[in-house]
């Protein structure tokens, strides 16, 4: 009796459901709604349905298909609804193919409180303007209608579109058998030319229209809010409602004491200032003035002035490596807003003034030891990791085929010929200065010997051939023997 009583039962169940749905429809299995970033989303205020799409492309001009106008109309209302505080799911982010049941499944599988089919008519026979339908078996005070009739006359409100057909009742799949309150729009007719070249004008305005509409049930709207920026020093690409990333690099061998901006700003609330800090620290303001290049390039704004900015940033204190440049806008109702974030890297020349990796000369801040006589000023400055050039003592510059010897001097220089480091060329030995070790330096060597030790004479450290900080008899010996060929220094 229980086990009867319980197919009776369940009997009743599936033919409640089979009043309400068709028979082959009652249990569908439907893929989850997409937010508009890409991911799932099952519960949201508001889920738009783009129409068609994959294998069904729709009412067609050329190749121009439907269900592509559809879709990107479709994600730009979402955005500008998920960009005004709600929450907004849909049945399909790309060519997907589904048909009607899959797409109600989508929608009755989650919790989501309104439901918009986004469509583009088509007659054959010339017809123009915009309709809205809801469940014709829903009364004119339903959730529905509201719904619809919002949209509706949301759209109509623009003034771009040539007819107002008006709203409308059907039994359209999708208005029957979803759960929620539900309405299909035909924007506009995509068999008509001069219907698309509305629809591709004026397309925000057509989103914002509908979002509107949307978002007038839940009593909002669209946030209008709008900024654009770009960057031309350093570059930057331009950026509507972001910010704009540049990155540069100066380097203190090009002597740059500043560091130029300049780039320019529209916000729909107009601009007062702008200003920069570095690395998080205060703001200075920079120059601000209208541009008749950006207000020729750039619409929907009304108001230009202040546009354009430009400034120097100071860099002598600017340590070696990296640093963030943030550019802030303030607008006329005082909001602010970042413009840019400039990743600005300083590289300090002196970290380059080193010996490269394989060479055998040795350097300190002051000295560079050279391991070798009769080298040309071209072989020492190859040592150097960075460009160098060798000058005399005397300070005239060497030629690349000319001998450096103890107390020519390397210089770095910058571009325009500043000193950035140096460093004083020292071979043991070469107590002369000519590059070469012979009796003339070995008398220099006995004279030097007993008068002490002096570290910061050149010629002295190069008579300490030993190495032992100390000029003594074994030094003098030392130059002897490379003298006479019994001993090379070098050897």
């Amino acid at each position: 009796m229980k086990r009867l009583l319980c197919f009776i039962l369940s009997l009743c169940f599936v033919l409640g459901l089979a009043a309400v749905a068709p028979a082959d429809k009652l249990f569908v299995k439907a893929e989850a709604a997409s937010s508009v970033t890409g991911g799932t989303l099952n519960s949201a205020t508001f889920i738009i349905d783009p129409g068609h799409g994959g294998s069904d492309p729709g009412a067609m001009l050329g190749s121009r298909e439907e269900a592509d106008d559809v879709l990107r109309l479709s994600l730009r209302v979402a955005q500008l609804i998920v960009a005004s505080g709600e929450t907004c799911a849909l049945t399909r982010i790309n060519d997907a193919t589904h048909d009607l049941d899959e797409k109600t499944a989508i929608a009755n599988n989650g919790n989501f409180d309104y439901f918009v089919s986004i469509h583009r008519n088509a007659s054959g026979v010339g017809g123009v303007g915009i309709e809205s339908y809801y469940y014709s078996g829903a009364s004119s005070t339903s959730a529905g209608a509201k719904l619809c009739t919002s949209i509706h006359n949301s759209m109509v409100a623009t003034g771009v579109w040539t007819r107002n057909r008006g709203v409308k009742t059907a039994g359209y799949y999708v208005l029957k058998y979803t759960n929620m309150p539900a309405t299909l729009l035909e924007v506009g007719f995509i068999d008509v030319e001069s219907e698309n070249v509305i629809f591709d004008t004026h397309f925000e305005t057509i989103a914002v229209s509908i979002a509107n509409g949307m978002l007038a049930m839940v009593g909002k709207s669209v946030n209008t809010t709008k900024y654009e920026s770009g960057m031309e020093s350093p570059y930057g690409a331009k950026v509507t409602n972001g910010t704009v990333s540049a990155s540069a690099t100066i380097s203190k061998t090009k002597e740059v004491d500043n560091f130029a901006l300049k780039g320019w700003t529209l916000h729909t609330e107009g601009i007062s200032s702008v200003r920069y800090s570095v690395d998080n620290g205060s703001y200075t303001n920079l120059s601000t003035a209208t541009r008749s290049d950006i207000q020729s390039s750039v619409s929907g704004y009304s108001d230009y002035s202040n546009c354009g900015f430009s400034g120097n940033i100071p860099c002598d204190n600017l340590s070696a490596g990296n640093h963030t440049i943030t550019i802030q806008a303030v607008t006329k109702k005082s909001n602010t807003y970042t413009v840019a974030k400039i990743t600005l890297t300083v590289e300090d020349p002196i970290e380059d003034f080193v010996l490269n990796s394989s060479s055998d000369f040795t350097m300190d801040e002051t000295f560079v030891t050279v391991k070798n006589t009769g080298l040309k000023a071209s072989e020492i400055a190859a040592e150097f990791k960075c460009t160098v050039k060798l000058f005399s003592a005397s300070g005239v510059q060497l030629s690349d085929n000319a001998i450096g010897g103890t107390g020519c001097v390397v210089k770095y220089l910058s571009d325009t010929g500043a000193l950035i480091a140096s460093a004083t060329v020292v071979i043991p030995g070469d107590l002369t200065g000519d590059g070469t070790i012979n009796t003339t330096d070995l008398a220099c060597a006995h004279k030097l010997i007993g008068l002490g030790y002096d570290y910061s004479n050149v010629f002295n450290i190069a008579g300490d051939v030993t190495g032992d900080k100390v000029l003594n008899t074994a030094d003098y010996l030392t130059v002897r023997k490379h003298c006479d060929g019994s001993n090379n220094i070098y050897g």
